[in-house]
C-alpha cells in the first residue's frame, strides 16, 4: 500500500494575493535568494526567483500553512504540486519553497510540466503512472476541477479549516481508495463512476 497524496495548487489555496510580498522594500527583496540559501544551507534557493520566495514567505497565510500541515501530518500525505508554479520552478525549487514552512519533507513531485490549461488530465496521468505508490488522494484547488469524482476540495481564496477537514475526510475514506484502484482507467477515459 502506498501513501496518501495531496495535489496542491498555490494561488487561491496557499495565498489569496501578493499584497505583502509586493510591499517589502526592494533592498530586502533583492537579497532573498542569497539569504535563504545561507539560512537553509541549500543552494537551490539561488535558482528560485525572489518573487516566488517573497510570495511564500510573506503571502502564504499562517492559517493556510497550518491547515495544509494538519492534512499532511494527520493523513501521512505527500504533496504533488499541480500549481502553475511548477512551470517556472523545478522539483528541487518547489521542495525548497515548501521547506520555507517546514513542509519540504512532504514533497513528492509535480504533475507533468505542460502549458495545458486543464489540470485534471495531468493529475490523472500522474496517478496512473504512480498507482502502486498511492493509497488515496485529494486535489485542492481554487479552480473548479471536473472529472475527479469525490477527490476534490475547492477553495475560495485560501485553504480554510473546514476545507482541510474535508480533505482529511477524503484521504481517510477507504472506500474512495478502492474506488481509485477500480475506476482509474475509467476516469482516464473520461467515464467517472466514483462519487
Amino acid at each position: 500500500m502506498g501513501r496518501n497524496i495531496v495535489f496542491l495548487d498555490f494561488d487561491g489555496v496557499m495565498l489569496a494575493d501578493y499584497n505583502r510580498s509586493h510591499a517589502i522594500p526592494s533592498s530586502e527583496f533583492v537579497g532573498l535568494k542569497k539569504k535563504m540559501a545561507e539560512l537553509h544551507g541549500n543552494d537551490a534557493y539561488l535558482d528560485i526567483g525572489n518573487d516566488d520566495i517573497a510570495a511564500v514567505l510573506y503571502d502564504w497565510l499562517p492559517e493556510t500553512v497550518s491547515n495544509l500541515r494538519r492534512i499532511v501530518e494527520s493523513c501521512d500525505a505527500g504533496i504533488v504540486v499541480s500549481s502553475s508554479w511548477r512551470l517556472y520552478d523545478d522539483d528541487e525549487s518547489l521542495e525548497a519553497l515548501l521547506e520555507l514552512h517546514g513542509l519540504g519533507y512532504a514533497f513528492v513531485g509535480a504533475t507533468r510540466r505542460s502549458y495545458e490549461n486543464i489540470r485534471e488530465p495531468l493529475i490523472l496521468e500522474w496517478l496512473d503512472s504512480h498507482r502502486s505508490e498511492v493509497s488515496n488522494w485529494v486535489a485542492i484547488d481554487d479552480a473548479n476541477l471536473k472529472g475527479l469524482g469525490g477527490h476534490f476540495v475547492k477553495t475560495g481564496t485560501r485553504l480554510t479549516a473546514r476545507q482541510a477537514d474535508k480533505a482529511i475526510g477524503i484521504l481517510s475514506d477507504v472506500g474512495k481508495a478502492s474506488c481509485m484502484e477500480m475506476d482509474l482507467d475509467l476516469k482516464l477515459a473520461g467515464d467517472i463512476r466514483c462519487a
